[in-house]
């Protein structure tokens, strides 16, 4: 039985406490005559170049899978981050995602490649932000501490993308399987992990999402009558968490509905309770 048993690594690596000093770059905007100087290509992780053809290779496994067309502009994406072409890769990936089920009513971009899509730039970003030798480090050390076999919820951004790219494959799910707890909500995050894990580790379906969904909400609405009822006692609702009853229906809104705060209160239960379905 101890086999069905993931060991869920919940890791904070992307701290904002640990990383207050770093700064987020920002993207070059669709005006390609951004002055921005990228990094040569000799100058990126070697790990870089790896993730980008492992990405590119699975999108278009995904694309064959569900008998779906690439687009040339996705194809150029990952063709421009090949070349360390900083500029034309962050274009393209705005001018993409523009296209997808995040920013248009009319997809132009089968949201079945944004997972793939999404993990290359993540970790361009990094690159762009960190020097080599740092982000190595970082990655690297953080593979090496987790044993093998496990599932590991990294996150975003650095906890997320720079171990993705240092394992020695994350489509593949070696040595470990990663994953962001804070898109589990993402349908289309959860077709991406199928695609990718399907295989080899159980991955949430919609069933799933709505029971945890009732159970967070039956809770959270019951939190939210004690605080209506008892207004001089403490308040059960968190910071962030936007619990309200609309008619008889519970609506929850805010980052702490979705992902949940690591404080031992409900809505972590909540959090766990949903990444509790993923098993090896």
């Amino acid at each position: 039985m101890e086999r069905f048993i993931a060991r869920l690594l919940i890791v904070a690596a992307c701290s904002g406490s640990l990383f207050a000093a770093l700064h987020r770059v920002v993207a070059a905007e669709t005006n390609t005559t951004s002055t921005r100087t990228a990094k040569p290509l000799a100058a990126l992780p070697p790990a870089f170049a790896s993730f980008v053809r492992e990405k590119r290779a699975l999108a278009e496994a995904i694309a064959k899978k569900h008998e779906l067309e690439v687009p040339s502009q996705v194809l150029d994406f990952f063709a421009a981050a090949q070349k360390g072409d900083w500029v034309t890769t962050s274009n393209l990936f705005y001018k993409i995602e523009a296209g997808t089920y995040r920013r248009a009513n009319a997809e132009s971009v089968p949201r079945e490649l944004w997972g793939a899509i999404h993990d290359s730039f993540g970790f361009y970003e990094l690159t762009e932000a960190w020097s080599p030798e740092l982000l190595s480090r970082f990655g690297k050390e953080i593979v090496e501490s987790i044993p093998s076999g496990s599932i590991y919820f990294g996150g975003t951004e650095f906890g997320r993308f720079a171990v993705s790219a240092f394992s020695q494959s994350h489509s593949a799910g070696r040595p470990f399987f990663t994953l962001t707890q804070n898109a589990l909500a993402d349908s289309t995050y959860l077709g991406y992990l199928r695609d990718m894990y399907g295989e080899r580790i159980y991955i949430p379906d919609t069933n799933d999402y709505q029971k945890c969904f009732r159970e967070y909400g039956d809770d959270a609405q019951k939190r939210l009558k004690h605080d209506q009822d008892f207004p001089n006692e403490p308040r059960q609702l968190r910071p962030g968490e936007d619990v309200r009853v609309v008619g008889a229906k519970v609506q929850v809104n805010g980052q702490v509905a979705v992902t949940g705060t690591p404080t031992g209160n409900s809505t972590w239960k909540k959090a766990t309770r949903w990444t509790g379905h993923i098993r090896i």
